[in-house]
């Protein structure tokens, strides 16, 4: 099958590229964990490329946005209790947030390059390989489930804490919500200093077309 053949089932998969294209907003929430931590946390996308990502740690709430030009976030676990624009390796990781309809969606358009790497196992599953050039150089690597043709794996670098680190995410849990097929359950695993990592997050609820503010992605003017 070619990258396109793919793709198109992948968008039939999930619900169809016409009935995601009509989605403006969607809303989650749910719980990340990395060992003993737990962390609720709420989620907001709306078109175009604009998202909003609060976590709750220790009594203090972390915020991550973007509006589609700007990033900014509240880092209160830093001593960052005002809005704070956001450094370029930041902003990388929440602009792929942003586009909900992820890289392999208009591609062509976004500059992306896909390619097919042949059937693979992923843990028992038979799995398409595609192989992502994205249009500032990053390499992502999906697979697609070959009976289901969703995403049950990811790869790719990314940037935490100052180094670039290798992450595989394992997606699964599929649920429809209002005719569209999300995943409820990832995890990513990565190695920092050595050590081995992993950070799962299960999503407890997705609603879709609910009224979101255009504020809501917007960095507040700092107080006093």
């Amino acid at each position: 099958m070619s990258a396109d053949e793919l793709i198109a089932n992948f968008q039939e998969a999930r619900g169809g590229a016409d009935a995601w294209k009509a989605v403006k907003t969607v809303q989650m929430s749910g719980n990340m964990s990395m060992g003993p931590m737990q962390a609720p946390f709420r989620l907001q996308f709306k078109r175009d490329n604009r998202v909003r990502m609060e976590f709750d740690m220790q009594g203090m709430t972390i915020i991550q946005a973007f509006d589609g030009s700007q990033g900014w976030a509240v880092m209160p676990m830093l001593g960052k209790t005002d809005p704070e624009p956001m450094s370029e390796s930041e902003l990388k990781d929440v602009k792929d947030m942003a586009d909900f309809d992820g890289a392999l969606v208009d591609y062509q358009k976004k500059g992306h390059k896909v390619s097919v790497g042949g059937l693979e196992e992923v843990e028992g599953t038979s799995a398409w390989r595609l192989d992502v050039v994205k249009a500032d150089g990053d390499q992502q690597t999906w697979w697609l489930d070959a009976e289901y043709f969703l995403p049950i794996k990811t790869a790719g670098k990314t940037e935490r804490m100052g180094q670039m680190v290798d992450v595989t995410t394992t997606i699964g849990d599929y649920k429809e919500v209002d005719g569209l097929m999300f995943a409820f359950s990832l995890t990513n695993s990565m190695e920092m200093g050595g050590q081995p990592m992993q950070q799962t997050i299960t999503i407890e609820k997705i609603e879709t077309g609910v009224d979101v503010a255009d504020d809501r992605f917007n960095m507040p003017a700092k107080e006093g």
